[in-house]
């Protein structure tokens, strides 16, 4: 059995549409995980603290590809490399690697993250893996996510996110 939908009169006013089809875009429309309701703020200056300042910089790098090992907008980026640049280009110095970030600055809990804190995510099942990233505006982070992605920014609420979250540090005094 085929649906219609009304269009506007004309030729072809009804169309024929496969429910599976209509199933699809609406559960896609309506799931919480959706882009369209998961996309970013707008990008606007996150203000003048120093923290600000650092996630406005790791933010002016959205779009920029992943490259193992890169730490500059030419090269690529991965995710300790971008917030290794990130701070340098506001005049503070951070460790390189992810594990030293994840013991740089102090613990600080997920619901007092303010912009340029660094949020760390444990990505692997099988071994202690860490994930980095520059918490943004509330709720949202930005990150080098992996091998063909490129930076972008992110929901910390979203389910994977949510699921391998492993702890907040402050790195401004």
């Amino acid at each position: 059995m085929r649906h219609t939908f009304p269009l506007p009169p004309g030729p072809g006013a009804m169309r024929p549409v496969r429910p599976l089809a209509a199933l699809v875009l609406a559960l896609t429309l309506l799931s919480p995980g959706c882009a369209f309701f998961s996309s970013p703020p707008a990008q606007k200056s996150l203000g003048d603290s120093l923290g600000a300042r650092v996630a406005d910089t790791a933010r002016s790098q959205v779009g920029v590809r992943y490259r193992y090992g890169g730490d500059t907008p030419g090269a690529g980026f991965d995710c300790s490399g971008l917030v290794q640049w990130a701070f340098a280009q506001n005049g503070l110095r951070v460790p390189r690697t992810v594990t030293d970030q994840s013991l740089f600055g102090r613990p600080v809990r997920s619901s007092e993250l303010l912009p340029g804190d660094l949020v760390f995510f444990n990505t692997s099942l099988k071994r202690r893996e860490l994930h980095v990233g520059i918490a943004t505006s509330p709720g949202y982070f930005v990150h080098s996510p992996s091998s063909g992605g490129r930076v972008r920014e992110a929901r910390l609420s979203d389910p994977y996110w949510t699921s391998v979250y492993a702890k907040a540090r402050r790195v401004i005094p």
